[in-house]
């Protein structure tokens, strides 16, 4: 009877997922007991036993460290996918791998017995010696194998080599090196592929030959790698060096993409556009987009938008844009180079851009549309960002630091609207000195069957809190703005994943308030379930904005991706609008072509208040849409998306849209790195 009691408590160790086993209890017991016949107890009635027994469950569980961020349940969910993997014998390294049972809890050494712990007697001592072989002291719980388990015995180890090894794109995973391409198909692709050269990811390591391993640091290269837009996966492996306890050697498995891509958009009968792209131009990492326009309503006919970038200049991991677009509403120049704070680890971010822009655009009011009016201007953004990390890395693999960064910003008008002191504020020159302050604490999970199928993606859990605060020096009027805003992401065991957010901007002007707006958003998704062979995520999205004070032409709304997709009315837009957006997605297991079918159902929800009435009373419109999601992970591709939609109590005056053939781009989990200082957007 107490076995099948014990068996219900399971404690997972973060992200690994290890459980400890049975048997510690069965000895915690046994010590319990002993401690009773030391004490003069001979025995113990069976009516007290499991009382006892209880008791001592109780007390392990308050004991052992039991992490609050733990991801999903291992066993047959998709968080551990890549570490089960690594159990299988690798087809490059011919040494057996190390065993994940050498990370269990219970064999790290234990620290020395403290007698202020559970005091001087024997039961204490035994209890106590028992107890400290769930625990290490801060550095050995450092090397707890949370993110890599093939690298965890190697923590600390000095790196003799690093060796750079390149997996065919179709393979199933970053470890499979022994696959080749059986189809004809991915053989005429791959011969077409120049694969990424290997002194190109080299300069993205993070981690060097001569310097101790650091499996925290090592993790986040991976992810960094990741995130390049030629990668699809990126994974270190380790092999100990012969007759050199104290040295290793790492190989970094990477797999790439196809980067050759197009797409195709057709607007109107004699309107669309048509584009191809290269993420990975010659083996260089750098892109290469052209994209053609037409239009037979306007002259010219065709115009033209060319994109060159470099994701990763000289493994400094600043990223460059060049782009210009010449098309008969649009004639821009714009130059960007920026190095985001991807890593707690980076000490310094920022980003300089310049625009130069001549648009013809529609100025869209509340209830009223001006039609293709003359704007042009010019604008410079700089910013900087310094992040100090604050204390160790945790047993999940969690940074912390405290960030301060400041923005400047000029945007000239010289032609637009006419304007004046609360009217057109987005036609009005403007000059923005802006700083921000806080606090970030992050780590990062291992999913997948979220937004991809096939590609890992990383979850990040944790939270993150600052203050902006500055001054604008506006065309009518120079006033301060300040802002407070918050973050977080965090798993849930059994139930998935959450992220929330919520902030509160606003200027100051002569005493009052105004051009304020309240923002919260909470999203998530349960764990992967299953039936037979297919798979499924549940999604929901809740967003709340207010605007406070805002001039007469600004608005928010539920039209579009602003809350009930394919739907557009005059009647949708408001200064304070509550959305909710449900979804179902059930990953299918077919395949053609390499091409994988998502197939989903969603419900959006929205209420908008409008002049002179309470949101409360605002009628509830809504969108139910059935479709299907068409990906190749494999290819740099956007996403293929058919879509039917129905608008039950739509508007009179909507322009609803009932079947619709797009182009999804790739969406990416929310980050809680800081970013550049700016006003909320409304």
């Amino acid at each position: 009877m107490m076995n099948s009691v014990i068996k219900k408590y399971y404690f997972y160790n973060g992200e690994t997922g290890i459980m400890l086993p049975d048997m510690l209890f069965m000895k915690l017991l046994n010590r319990v007991r002993l401690g009773f016949n030391k004490a003069g107890i001979t025995c113990i009635s069976a009516c007290y036993e499991s009382q006892v027994r209880m008791l001592a469950i109780i007390l392990l569980m308050c004991l052992i460290p039991i992490h609050s961020l733990t991801g999903q349940i291992p066993e047959n969910d998709t968080t551990s996918i890549i570490d089960k993997i690594i159990r299988t014998p690798d087809t490059l390294i011919r040494n057996p791998l190390p065993s994940r049972q050498a990370g269990r809890l219970s064999e790290w050494p234990p620290k020395p017995p403290d007698s202020l712990t559970l005091g001087s007697s024997r039961f204490g001592r035994e209890l106590n010696n028992l107890l400290l072989k769930l625990y290490s002291d801060r550095e050995e719980r450092k090397k707890m194998p949370v993110v890599n388990a093939n690298l965890t015995p190697y923590d600390g180890k000095f790196i003799r080599n690093i060796e750079i090894q390149r997996v065919n794109m179709f393979a199933a995973s970053a470890l499979d090196t022994a696959y080749s391409p059986h189809t004809w198909l991915e053989q005429a692709a791959t011969s077409m592929h120049i694969g990424t050269r290997k002194k190109i990811i080299a300069r993205g390591l993070l981690v060097h030959p001569g310097e101790p391993l650091d499996v925290f640091l090592a993790a986040e290269n991976e992810r960094l790698i990741r995130d390049m837009p030629y990668i699809m996966d990126a994974r270190f492996l380790a092999r100990q060096v012969p007759d050199e306890p104290d040295s290793v050697d790492l190989v970094l498995l990477t797999k790439d993409l196809f980067p050759l891509g197009f797409g195709l958009e057709i607007g109107r009968a004699n309107a669309g556009n048509a584009g191809i792209w290269y993420d990975n131009t010659f083996g260089y990492g750098h892109q290469l987009m052209t994209t053609l326009y037409w239009d037979g309503k306007y002259s010219p006919l065709f115009g033209y938008r060319i994109l060159y970038g470099i994701p990763n200049i000289a493994g400094s991991y600043f990223s460059s844009e060049l782009e210009y677009i010449n098309r008969w509403n649009t004639l821009t120049s714009r130059i960007r180079v920026v190095r985001d704070f991807k890593t707690v680890g980076f000490k310094y971010a920022g980003a300089g851009e310049f625009e130069s822009s001549e648009l013809k655009r529609d100025i869209i009011m509340p209830d009223s549309t001006i039609p293709l009016v003359n704007w042009r201007f010019t604008s410079y953004d700089f910013w900087l960002g310094r992040m100090i990390a604050v204390g160790n890395v945790n047993p999940k693999g969690v940074r912390s630091g405290l960030f301060i960064s400041g923005r400047a910003y000029n945007k000239e008008i010289h032609e637009g609207p006419e304007t004046s002191e609360h009217f057109f504020y987005d036609f009005q020159n403007k000059t923005q000195l802006l700083f921000s302050a806080g606090y970030a604490r992050q780590g990062f999970q291992k999913d997948n069957m979220i937004y991809t199928f096939d590609r890992t993606e990383d979850v990040p859990f944790g939270y993150l809190f600052g203050l902006t605060s500055g001054m604008e020096w506006g065309q009518y009027e120079a006033r301060p703005y300040m802002e407070i805003s918050g973050s977080f992401g965090k798993y849930f065991r059994k139930a998935g994943y959450m992220f929330g957010r919520m902030g509160y901007g606003t200027f100051v002007h002569d005493g009052s308030l105004e051009q304020g707006v309240f923002r919260a958003q909470l999203n998530g998704f349960t764990r992967l379930q299953y039936w037979k062979r297919f798979q499924f995520r549940h999604f929901g999205t809740f967003n709340y904005v207010n605007g406070i004070n805002r001039f007469r032409e600004e608005f928010t709304s539920l039209e579009k991706i602003g809350g009930i997709e394919g739907l557009g009315s005059p009647s949708l837009r408001g200064n304070e609008k509550i959305v909710l957006n449900l979804e179902s997605v059930a990953f299918s297991p077919y395949r053609m072509f390499g091409f994988r079918f998502a197939f989903f159902g969603s419900i959006d929800l929205g209420l908008i208040k409008r002049e002179n009435i309470k949101l409360e009373q605002s009628s509830l419109y809504s969108g139910l849409n059935l479709g299907v999601r068409i990906r190749n992970d494999q290819l740099v591709f956007d996403t293929f998306e058919i879509k039917v939609s129905l608008y039950p109590g739509h508007p009179a005056d909507a322009n609803p849209t009932y079947f619709e053939i797009s182009a999804v781009p790739r969406l990416r989990l929310n980050r809680l790195f800081p970013e550049k200082p700016g006003v909320i957007d409304y």
